[in-house]
């Protein structure tokens, strides 16, 4: 695993935030050319209906920069969690340590093992975000790919 910018901040906010944010993590990882797939990761807070939502996107790109995106399934954040997170610099793992007493909840298993006493945990919605990124890379013919490379520089920040 290669730990790069995602250049939107630890935090990211609104849905567009945390797709660039992948983006930028997986040109980042394209960059240090470390192997044939890039699989970037991203997760973040965005709204919906009013409510505030934590999801996770992957991109998986090749050495052509050929990608896809997917996403875990998407979990409502209780209000006072969301407010914190928007109107301070805290991160949702740093609020959700604080209110439950844990220690680096991001690390062991992640707010939603919290909220879903242990029924989800983080790496459930990693492993559904890569899963659904690869399903057009495991069935190529029916589908078409975007590439980084192609997108305006507004939808993506430069290094």
């Amino acid at each position: 695993m290669l730990k790069v910018d995602n250049r939107v901040g630890p935090q990211p906010i609104g849905l567009d935030n945390i797709v660039v944010g992948a983006m930028n993590r997986a040109l980042n990882a394209y960059r240090a050319q470390l192997g044939d797939l890039y699989i970037a990761i991203e997760a973040g807070l965005f709204s919906l209906c009013g409510q505030w939502l934590d999801i996770h996107v992957c991109i998986v790109c090749d050495r052509t920069l050929r990608c896809s995106i997917g996403t875990s399934l998407a979990f409502p954040l209780p209000t006072k969690f969301a407010r914190e997170v928007l109107f301070t610099s805290k991160e949702l793992d740093q609020v959700v340590d604080e209110v439950f007493g844990t220690k680096d909840i991001g690390s062991h298993g992640g707010v939603i093992k919290i909220l879903t006493h242990n029924i989800i945990n983080r790496e459930d919605l990693v492993y559904q975000c890569v899963a659904s990124a690869l399903i057009p890379w495991i069935n190529h013919e029916l589908y078409e790919f975007f590439s980084l490379e192609s997108l305006a520089p507004d939808q993506r920040q430069q290094s």
